[in-house]
């Protein structure tokens, strides 16, 4: 796989990419769902652009959810580095700066929250 090195033998790290992997596929399918269903106003799913900067989601995957959404129905794609080709596509796009964050004061991620 690329990008991923190691020194250990131990490589149990892949089952949990291959479970990372899945988990994203699966919020991708539950997004598609609510989005064309329309029962929703708004679907988010949050932090999506780093793992479309990081192509561990297919950028195609997200601009056929914006593609096939109803009118009706908002679609906010959340989090650093969105692909230029998502902004593109995207009817409005915002750029917010940050001010102060907990991971400056040695506050790690939070289940739930960040993770």
């Amino acid at each position: 796989m690329v990008g991923i090195k190691t020194q250990a033998r131990d490589l149990t790290y892949l089952a949990e990419f291959v479970d990372f992997t899945a988990t994203v596929q699966g919020a991708l399918a539950l997004a598609q769902e609510l989005l064309t269903q329309g029962e929703c106003d708004q679907v988010v799913p949050n932090n999506i652009n780093p793992l479309l900067h990081e192509s561990a989601i297919d950028t195609a995957q997200v601009i056929a959810l914006v593609d096939e959404k109803r009118p009706h129905v908002d679609l906010v794609l959340s989090g650093r580095s969105a692909p230029k080709r998502v902004m593109d596509r995207a009817d409005t796009v915002t750029d917010l700066a940050q001010i102060k964050h907990p991971s400056q004061v040695g506050i790690g991620p939070r289940k739930g929250f960040n993770l």
